[in-house]
């Protein structure tokens, strides 16, 4: 029988591996110098208020107001609600929307 190939076959393996090193932390910042609980910025319940009665001045429901806005629903409802993530980006389409004067 004819055989084309004429090459050796090679066994590939992983390399050894070496003992974890150990990790120094003694160059390590302390941890007490950063707050334990860091707490997520959010629109608070007055701004949401605010949003909830400018929506109802203009006869639009959140869905209404989401579409106007290009966003989600459920940022609206969040925000009306005080539980909506800080964003400045909201903040500005709110702002051109209703009108800079009612912030």
């Amino acid at each position: 029988m004819n055989q084309h190939q004429d090459w050796t076959p090679k066994v590939l393996s992983k390399k050894p591996t070496s003992p974890k090193k150990q990790i120094d932390n003694s160059n390590k910042k302390n941890d007490d110098t950063e707050p334990e609980n860091t707490q997520i910025k959010v629109f608070d319940k007055k701004f949401g208020q605010l949003i909830a009665t400018l929506r109802a001045q203009k006869s639009l429901t959140q869905k209404a107001l989401a579409a106007q806005l290009n966003m989600q629903e459920s940022i609206i409802k969040n925000l009306e609600q005080g539980t909506e993530k800080y964003n400045g980006q909201i903040v500005h389409k709110l702002k051109a929307f209703f009108g800079s004067d009612k912030f």
